[in-house]
């Protein structure tokens, strides 16, 4: 008997949902659907849907703020560690109390571990060089300014800002996320539900309408389709695929002509794509998949076809 139990995915939920309100768009009248209407449902899918995005790009932006922020404590350390091996002439290469008013800790002159000791120690340099004009190096391989001291702990501080802005972007747009998800899967949930109390019977075909399968059917995966592949490299191809209905897992079969007898099986993979390699050079490749749940195996797809050049 088939549950018709909604997709982990998001990206597999709103794309049910999309069919379940194309199918409530045109039967929802004549089955007689009450209470998880196309008017209940649309504003739920916009919502989670824009929601989705919000989160998405909040996501990209921390990946860029961290990226920044880490070029910035590079270039930090880069220039502490070039001005504690000039200024331990002047101050010695052991932790002194000169040491501690450029910001190191008691009892240590290596590379301070946090960003907010390095930040200290960038204003200690500044500070001892703008009182030390003659400590200055400025040549093709070192610059150690005042004016570079400031650049750089500015450049550190700010980028560390920018990621802990990041940060509570990205936590506030997932909680919205997951909200709005979590109300359009009761809303889904609910569809379903009610669909089966109308009732609209176990093996009726409108089940199908709403991307759904009749209860008295098979809850095994579809069958995969538009399976594609390309050429990467002499002797590896990229191979993907659509997302199959009520799919929890894949199985891509590979099958090189005038190597292999038979088609090969390839570790299930949650994924919609695989790199194949060490493949024979200018070899002609033929691809075959399948889905799988806790249901079973669905049939395998059409045969696609790829020669290496």
């Amino acid at each position: 008997m088939a549950s018709n139990r909604l997709p982990d995915s998001n990206d597999n939920l709103f794309v049910l949902a999309d069919d379940m309100l194309d199918g409530l768009d045109k039967h929802e009248t004549e089955i007689g659907v009450k209470q998880f209407t196309a008017t209940v449902l649309t504003p739920k899918l916009a919502k989670a849907r824009a929601a989705q995005g919000d989160y998405d790009a909040a996501q990209t932006a921390e990946v860029s703020a961290t990226g920044a922020r880490n070029v910035a404590n590079s270039n930090a350390k880069g220039f502490i560690a070039d001005g504690k091996n000039i200024l331990t002439k002047p101050l010695g290469n052991k932790p002194s109390q000169e040491w501690e008013q450029l910001g190191y800790p008691a009892g240590s002159i290596a590379m301070p571990d946090t960003i907010e000791t390095r930040l200290a120690v960038l204003t200690g340099m500044r500070t001892y060089l703008l009182q030390n004009i003659g400590k200055e190096v400025s040549t093709e391989d070192i610059t150690f300014t005042a004016a570079q001291a400031e650049l750089l702990r500015l450049a550190l501080k700010d980028g560390r800002s920018a990621v802990k802005d990041a940060v509570s972007h990205r936590v506030k747009t997932k909680a919205a996320r997951d909200s709005g998800v979590s109300e359009l899967r009761s809303a889904m949930s609910g569809l379903i539900n009610e669909l089966t109390y109308i009732p609209l019977g176990d093996d009726s075909a409108k089940w199908y309408y709403f991307g759904l399968v009749p209860p008295a059917g098979s809850q095994t995966p579809g069958v995969p389709d538009g399976l594609s592949t390309h050429q990467v490299g002499p002797t590896s191809a990229a191979v993907g695929w659509p997302a199959s209905p009520r799919a929890e897992k894949y199985r891509l079969f590979k099958k090189v002509e005038g190597v292999d007898a038979d088609f090969i099986a390839q570790e299930l993979t949650s994924e919609t794509h695989h790199l194949l390699e060490n493949l024979p050079a200018h070899c002609t490749l033929h691809l075959t998949l399948t889905a799988t749940n806790a249901a079973g195996e669905s049939l395998r797809s059409a045969v696609t076809t790829l020669t290496l050049v």
